[in-house]
């Protein structure tokens, strides 16, 4: 058995595209628990264990969808007023 798998090797097991595990590592830092190592040419290993982790995953606080919070917005742009231009000779 390897000491690590790829995402690609990882995905294919699991039954996913490489993409979402790659996509949800990126926006919240692991997938489902798990972490990768990250080589110095930028490829990802994963543990062995992963798919026996992934059958047991449990999140740490479950939170239901009424006590999430909503979204940030972005901030809207303020307009602010053109200058006016001031004609000389002008009374």
């Amino acid at each position: 058995m390897p000491a690590a798998v790829t995402t690609e090797s990882l995905a294919e097991t699991i039954g996913v595209k490489p993409t979402s595990i790659r996509v949800r590592l990126c926006r919240t830092g692991s997938y489902f628990g798990l972490r990768p190592i990250k080589l110095p040419n930028g490829r990802l290993l994963w543990p062995a264990d992963a798919i026996d982790r992934l059958a047991t995953y449990r999140p740490a606080s479950p939170a239901s969808p009424a006590t999430l919070d909503p979204p940030a917005r972005r901030p809207r742009r303020l307009s602010l007023p053109r200058p006016v231009e001031v004609q000389e000779g002008a009374s």
